[in-house]
């Protein structure tokens, strides 16, 4: 397991994505931005056709904060949105137990 801090999307570090990839069992992008055109769709277009691994994708919701805007801090957005670190640890314990499950 590791994080992997990725700053900017362009450009991207493809390399360490993609030694992520090939070193991991699971592979989560967990971003402040919604899944078209930020840092999860660049580490799709980057792995696509060239790795097999298993991916998962938490952003924000952007279609529910457009048609049900709210208003709070930067902690409380991310949390409504499901992107506090509590749930997030729970999502990946939770996805790497179905892997292990998957593999028999």
């Amino acid at each position: 397991m590791r994080v992997l801090s990725v700053p900017t999307v362009k450009p991207l570090d493809e390399e360490a994505i993609g030694q992520a990839a090939d070193e991991t069992a699971l592979l989560c992008v967990v971003e402040e931005h919604g899944v078209v055109g930020g840092l999860s769709d660049a580490v799709a277009r980057c792995l696509v056709g060239q790795r097999m691994c298993n991916v998962r994708f938490l952003t924000l919701d952007t279609e529910a904060l457009i048609t049900h805007p709210v208003v709070g801090s930067q902690s409380y957005l991310m949390a409504r949105s499901g992107l506090s670190p509590n749930h997030i640890s729970d999502l990946i314990v939770t996805w790497m137990r179905e892997l292990s499950g998957a593999r028999g």
